[in-house]
């Protein structure tokens, strides 16, 4: 008898105790996958949820019901703010489904997703040449069954499973309860990660580095990790012997089926500093490139859709850590470093694809729409700054090279 209540006892407490464990993560909800409510100072910076975006975004992004959706990877997730004054009244509310890492292919599985809600109208889509590349990872992964349609527009028979496999994990496993924690801790860290509840990347993280080390150490760490991905192999934009890549099979595929659904989609190339188109001619892939540039032209008016190129030599782009020492300031205006541009940045994006004015200074205005007729006379004027530039800053240059 004092056996069996024993038991009892003991497994009354452990449910007691998963019982609280899962209230408490649901109340906190550290990666933003629940509707609990955000409260200042308690759980509405989420540090934790930038580990979880591929879990966590396609489940926000169906609850928030966007009418205008931002896909792409990091740089769009970072550059372009769903607040920003410069979208159109009939545009919002804005999602940034902006994916870390994600290829192309996911990218546009992510999109596809998304358009489930019956709610999206347009879409602003963020290309990066590096993801266009081969040997980049390609196909899916197993968050591709997280998704509420597989890839030609059926029904995904697992996606209630993963739904329900998510929502145990982040309510009861130990891991979690870290999280909670973690997170109510760095309420009052203003540098702390964070993933807003509308998918844009604050790029908290990157001020905590500035102000301890220096963005000195932000440029010089991604400009060896762009050089050394580069200079390891021998890059392609079309399978060996052939004018295919699954690459561009996504993208084409994607833009026809967004436009049988009357869905707009308005393409752009991400800005780059210009460190990292420097980094791209030093190890022989300008021409690839500018090869690249001319079939996404070539696809994206296939397809009846706006194509902007913000890739450019210029005060923006151009901008040098030499100025830091010069004034008060600890970061640079435009980047965070030579692959991943502000939200300054983008809110002259923006200004520019939507027409709206809505920067201070029209002046700083840049990026060029691509099309068929145009793209070589482009790719010529492109050209022709990278070797003004390179005869006016060759210690830049040889920066680089060392």
């Amino acid at each position: 008898m004092q056996y069996k209540q024993y038991i009892i006892l003991l497994l009354s407490v452990f449910l007691i105790v998963i019982a609280f464990a899962g209230g408490f993560n649901y109340w906190v909800n550290p990666y933003g996958l629940f509707s609990s409510h955000a409260i200042q100072g308690f759980n509405a910076i989420k540090p934790s949820a930038g580990s979880r975006v591929r879990v966590v975004k396609p489940r926000q992004v169906l609850n928030f019901k966007p009418r205008t959706l931002i896909i792409g990877n990091s740089r769009p997730e970072m550059g372009l703010d769903p607040r920003s004054k410069c979208w159109q009244s009939e545009q919002q509310a804005v999602y940034n489904f902006g994916i870390p890492g994600a290829s192309v292919y996911m990218q546009t599985r992510y999109a596809q997703h998304a358009l489930e809600t019956g709610t999206v109208k347009q879409i602003y889509f963020g290309l990066d040449f590096l993801d266009f590349l081969v040997n980049k990872t390609s196909g899916g992964s197993e968050h591709e069954y997280r998704l509420l349609v597989d890839v030609n527009g059926r029904s995904n028979p697992d996606y209630i499973w993963w739904k329900f496999k998510d929502n145990f994990k982040a309510l009861f496993s130990l891991s979690t309860v870290l999280d909670s924690l973690k997170t109510i801790l760095a309420q009052h860290n203003k540098n702390s990660s964070h993933r807003r509840i509308d998918g844009f990347n604050p790029a908290n993280d990157y001020m905590d580095i500035i102000e301890t080390e220096g963005q000195s150490v932000l440029f010089r760490q991604k400009n060896q990790e762009v050089i050394k991905n580069l200079v390891q192999s021998k890059h392609k934009i079309y399978e060996s012997n052939t004018q295919w890549s699954i690459h561009f099979e996504s993208l084409r595929r994607f833009l026809t089926f967004a436009k049988s659904k009357g869905i707009k989609v308005v393409l752009f190339i991400n800005p780059y500093h210009a460190d990292y188109l420097l980094s791209l001619d030093l190890t022989g892939h300008w021409h690839l490139l500018e090869q690249w540039k001319q079939v996404v032209t070539n696809i994206v008016a296939e397809a009846g859709f706006d194509l902007w190129d913000f890739n450019a030599f210029n005060v923006i782009t151009t901008e040098s850590l030499e100025k830091l020492k010069y004034s008060n300031k600890t970061s640079l205006d435009w980047f965070w470093e030579p692959a991943h541009y502000r939200r300054e940045v983008g809110e002259l994006m923006l200004a520019q694809m939507t027409g709206k004015s809505c920067v201070d200074d029209k002046n700083l205005l840049f990026g060029q729409r691509l099309l068929p007729q145009t793209i070589k006379a482009h790719l010529q004027r492109l050209q022709a700054q990278l070797l003004a530039f390179k005869t006016a800053n060759p210690q830049r240059v040889t920066r680089l090279k060392n």
